[in-house]
């Protein structure tokens, strides 16, 4: 049965160990991401992490993963079977989603689902539903946990430089996850994202089509700290 959904952005400022000698200016923003990681645990042991990467892929439970590429050798893992040397190609989404877990719900067990930057509403309308009938075929709970970040072009300093339309845009776009708006997500233009750098595109719809009917949406933090749209935030059906 599918029981929650939490959202959570990507930045690696999450990881204390990636913030140099001070990770105190993203402690909001971390004690938020693992308090919905947290509250999904509470709601199910059995995970589906969604994110986005350059190509779609499947991560199995038993996989293990490290931020080595980003300067730190810090260990992530996606069940607490998890065992091996660790992938160092693991995509971002992965290695966020497997550090929120292995901190906030170290008893649960996740596979990855990574769809394609450029993967087609339609098609994340098909996946969506396809995964909810899985999860509500099966007597087990079920929680996903959505790792996706909005706009990167809302300051001039951030990662995708400015787009002055890019403020109006993630202002609609953080209405829509806090309401829970699933109409309106579903119907984000993917060639508008990819210009304003909404990287989180196709997972926010893939989670739109998971829901039937509006889910109960409660917004824990919603803010561009880096001049990047980050939300976290609960859903449930």
């Amino acid at each position: 049965m599918f029981t929650a959904a939490a959202l959570v952005p990507s930045p690696l400022v999450l990881v204390p160990e990636l913030n140099g000698a001070d990770a105190s200016a993203t402690e909001q923003l971390r004690n938020a991401a693992l308090d919905a990681a947290a509250a999904l645990g509470d709601r199910a042991q059995r995970w589906t992490i969604i994110g986005v990467g350059a190509t779609e892929l499947e991560v199995p439970p038993g996989a293990v993963g490290t931020f080595r590429g980003f300067g730190r050798d810090v260990r992530v893992t996606l069940s607490p079977q998890s065992s091996g040397e660790p992938d160092a190609d693991l995509p971002v989404a992965v290695l966020i989603g497997g550090w929120l877990r292995g901190r906030a719900a170290p008893e649960a067990s996740a596979d990855v689902v990574v769809v394609a930057a450029d993967t087609s509403p339609v098609y994340c309308a098909e996946l969506g539903a396809a995964l909810r009938e899985r999860f509500d075929g099966d007597v087990a709970d079920h929680g996903v946990l959505i790792v996706a970040d909005g706009a990167n072009t809302l300051t001039p300093k951030a990662p995708g430089s400015f787009d002055p339309r890019a403020q109006a845009y993630q202002d609609e776009l953080s209405a829509a996850l806090t309401e829970g708006d699933c109409e309106r997500i579903a119907e984000l233009d993917p060639v508008v994202c990819a210009e304003l750098g909404v990287a989180g595109r196709a997972a926010y719809q893939v989670l739109a089509a998971m829901f039937t009917t509006s889910p109960t949406c409660t917004t824990t933090y919603d803010d561009a700290p880096y001049g990047v749209g980050y939300h976290v935030g609960l859903w449930l059906p």
